[in-house]
C-alpha cells in the first residue's frame, strides 16, 4: 500500500461520509496490479486512484451507491474490448473491486499495521465477501486464528482470489508490504534531488551528512529524518530495516569505502553506490583483499542508476530513483543497469 493512501486512511477525520474501493483481483492485463485502495468521499472528491480513466470512473459512480445504501458490492471489470469507440476497457485483464463503507472499526485495523514506527514489517490479511450476506470481513495475521482452513489460506504463496474459499462467498489474500525507507548518505547537489524525487514517488527519506549546512530543512524539507555526525559514527548507530533501500553518494571515496564496508554486513533490500565505473572497481579490490565475497560485492549497485544517457544533476537523480523503482517492482537487475556484476 502507498504511504500517502495508508496515511489518508489511518488519519482519516469522518467529517464526512466516505467509500473504500479496493482492487481485490486481477487477471491479465489491467491499470493497477499492486492491489491499490481508493477512498470516494461525499463530496465526490477521490483520495487514492485503483487505476485511473473510465474502470475508476466506473467504480467511483458505484461508491456512491454504497455510500447512499451502506451495502457493499464486488464490482467485475472485463477490460478485454476490442473496439476503440466502447466504454468497455481495452488493457486485456479482468478486475475485481470491492467497494465498501469506510468505517472507524475499519480504519483502527488499518491503523494496528503501525507503519510510522521505526521499522515497520509487513501483514498478511484475508478479506472475506459474503455474497449471501453481503458483509465484508478481514482477518489479519495478528489475529493468530486457530481454525485450520483459515491457517491453510494464509499459508498460500499466492494474492487475490483463493482457490480453496470455504463458506459463502469468496475469499482474498493479500500482503501488506510497508513503503522501504530511503536512507541517502550524503547531502550533495545529487542527494538533495534524490530525496525531493524519492519523496514524489511516495518513499520516505532519511538523509545523514557529516555537514551540519549541507543537512538542513531548507534543502531536504520533505525528509523523513535529517542526521548530522560523523560517517563514523552515523555508520555505528545505523539499524535500518531489512526492506529499506541504501543510497550512498558521499563527498569522498574514504567515506564510501567505511560505509560500504559496514553496509555490506546489514540486512537491507537494497544497496547503491554512486561512482565511475574505476571508482567502484578499485573499491571493489579493496574489499575483496579485506575478505568480501564476489556474491557480496554483486550486492552493490555501483555504478548507481540506469543508463539513460544522464547528464544534469536531476538528470542523474531520476536514473537513479528509475533503478530504484524498478528493483523494487521487479526485484531484479534491470538490463540497462549501469552496474556490471562481476564473478
Amino acid at each position: 500500500m502507498e504511504k500517502h493512501i495508508y496515511r489518508t486512511l489511518t488519519a482519516f477525520d469522518f467529517s464526512q461520509t466516505a467509500v473504500l474501493c479496493s482492487l481485490v483481483d486481477f487477471k491479465g492485463s489491467v491499470p493497477r496490479k499492486d492491489f491499490p485502495h481508493m477512498l470516494v468521499l461525499a463530496d465526490r472528491m477521490t483520495r487514492g486512484t485503483v487505476g485511473g480513466g473510465n474502470l475508476e470512473h466506473r467504480v467511483t459512480k458505484q461508491a456512491r451507491n454504497v455510500m447512499e445504501t451502506g451495502e457493499p458490492q464486488l464490482l467485475h471489470f472485463d477490460l478485454t474490448g476490442e473496439d476503440p469507440t466502447d466504454e468497455a476497457g481495452l488493457c486485456g485483464g479482468t478486475a475485481t473491486i470491492l467497494v465498501e463503507s469506510f468505517t472507524r472499526e475499519l480504519q483502527q485495523q488499518f491503523q494496528k499495521l503501525n507503519w510510522e514506527q521505526v521499522q515497520p514489517t509487513a501483514h498478511q490479511v484475508l478479506v472475506h465477501f459474503n455474497t449471501n450476506a453481503g458483509t465484508v470481513k478481514r482477518i489479519w495475521d495478528w489475529e493468530k486464528p486457530v481454525d485450520n482452513s483459515i491457517r491453510t489460506m494464509f499459508e498460500c504463496d499466492s494474492q487475490g482470489k483463493l482457490a480453496v474459499s470455504p463458506g459463502n462467498g469468496y475469499w482474498y489474500r493479500h500482503v501488506m508490504t510497508p513503503p522501504p525507507v530511503i536512507h541517502i548518505f550524503g547531502a550533495g547537489h545529487v542527494g538533495e534531488r534524490v530525496a525531493a524525487l524519492a519523496t514524489f514517488l511516495d518513499l520516505d527519506v532519511m538523509v545523514y551528512d557529516d555537514r551540519a549546512e549541507m543537512v538542513s530543512e531548507e534543502r531536504f524539507p520533505s525528509a523523513a529524518g535529517l542526521q548530522v555526525d560523523s560517517f563514523r559514527n552515523l555508520m555505528e548507530n545505523f539499524s535500518p530495516g531489512a526492506g529499506d533501500y541504501v543510497l550512498v553518494m558521499t563527498k569522498g571515496h574514504r567515506y564510501d569505502h567505511l560505509l560500504i564496508r559496514r553496509l555490506l554486513t546489514l540486512e537491507i533490500a537494497y544497496l547503491g553506490l554512486m561512482a565511475s565505473k574505476r571508482k567502484w572497481a578499485l573499491l571493489r579490490k579493496s574489499l575483496a583483499d579485506e575478505g568480501f565475497l564476489p556474491d557480496q560485492l554483486n550486492r552493490v549497485h555501483a555504478p548507481l542508476g540506469l543508463d539513460i544517457g544522464s547528464e544534469t544533476v536531476p538528470e542523474i537523480a531520476v536514473s537513479i530513483l528509475s533503478e530504484v523503482i524498478h528493483h523494487l517492482r521487479l526485484g531484479k537487475r534491470s538490463p540497462i543497469a549501469l552496474m556490471q556484476t562481476e564473478q
